[in-house]
């Protein structure tokens, strides 16, 4: 008997190894990623694991887009075999709306939190990135399997019954971070990673759009030679898939949406 064998390029197998190595990690990782723990810090004056993750998260979107949701999110490693249960394609306006209307008060939330701080202690915010942490380990006692398996269960939950990184479109509060970050890299004019399309060598055979675990219309988007969208994670399932090879995941000028 032959060997199962799933035909996949070499640069979705590594992708896929580091988001899926990802998640193995996330027991360790879960705090630096934890949209709580920052409120909980701020309240105190803390400057949390978390807050700097997520300032890391902004910077990063100035040079690498959203890439950081493609090739590193641990979510991305629990939603991407979960397409297997449903591939269905997110095409809800309502659901990438969602994360915006949760990420702007809890942001505002954090930073007035942050300044009540400041103003009534003289010594100011503190850098403290183990609040809260037992030798920098996110799942350091039993009780901390509690919001662990909370934010599985709100990953899987959205994956399922929303259809591909559902979760990604309508609950992350870490895509509003990386999303802003790559506009600011637009306005920079910035060199940045982003995909570009040959619209001539476009057949629209849709291979790209069927490919694409954010269910963006790349298609259509190839064909109009603009490959920018807030949603993009930049993962090149499409490139890759592209039996014409005309779309390219590569660094490139802000304004450059051809190879």
């Amino acid at each position: 008997m032959k060997p199962l064998r799933i035909a996949m390029s070499p640069r979705q197998r590594l992708r896929r190894a580091i988001i899926f190595a990802s998640f193995l990690l996330f027991p360790l990782t879960l705090t630096y990623f934890s949209p709580v723990v920052i409120l909980q810090g701020a309240i105190k004056g803390a400057v949390t694991a978390s807050a700097i993750t997520f300032v890391a998260l902004f910077l990063s979107g100035l040079l690498f887009g959203r890439g950081f949701c493609g090739w590193v999110c641990p979510g991305a490693g629990l939603q991407e075999p979960l397409a297997a249960v449903n591939p269905d394609a997110v095409t809800s306006q309502v659901a990438g709306k969602v994360k915006w209307v949760l990420w702007i008060p809890w942001l505002m939330a954090i930073l007035t939190c942050y300044g009540l701080a400041v103003a009534t202690n003289p010594a100011g915010l503190r850098l403290e990135p183990d609040f809260m942490m037992k030798a920098w380990v996110g799942i350091d006692r039993p009780m901390m399997f509690i919001p662990y398996f909370t934010v599985l269960a709100l990953i899987v939950w959205q994956a399922l019954a929303l259809g591909r990184r559902g979760f990604c479109h309508s609950l992350c509060w870490m895509a509003p971070f990386l999303i802003l970050g790559t506009r600011a890299g637009e306005r920079l004019g910035l060199p940045q990673l982003r995909l570009a399309a040959e619209s001539a060598s476009c057949d629209a055979c849709a291979s790209c759009t069927r490919a694409c675990p954010m269910s963006l219309p790349v298609a259509d988007m190839a064909a109009r030679g603009d490959m920018r969208h807030p949603e993009c994670v930049l993962c090149g399932e499409c490139a890759d898939v592209c039996p014409k090879r005309a779309i390219f995941l590569g660094f490139r000028a802000s304004n450059a949406n051809k190879p």
